[in-house]
């Protein structure tokens, strides 16, 4: 198992274009050598929460959206799948 946290940390080894190349060519090896991995992906308030920085949400088996929500005083935790 491999896991990548966050792998917006990778933005800063190149331009998008390098880091989206090289998230592309080792998601594409983990799989083909059957090793499971997880990646997470750090989005602000702004910034869309169904895709990452990265564009790869279509390459990846499973999708899972982690947030709090602040209605109020109070703050709950929701999830998407």
């Amino acid at each position: 198992m491999v896991v990548l946290d966050p792998i917006t940390a990778l933005l800063h080894a190149g331009t998008p274009g390098e880091t989206k190349g090289l998230i592309l060519r080792l998601v594409d090896f983990l799989k083909g050598q059957g090793i499971t991995s997880l990646m997470t992906n750090l989005t602000g308030d702004l910034e869309s929460r169904e895709q990452s920085n990265i564009e790869i949400s279509s390459l990846v088996d499973t999708w899972l959206l982690l947030r709090d929500i602040e209605s109020g005083a109070e703050r709950t935790a929701g999830s998407t799948f």
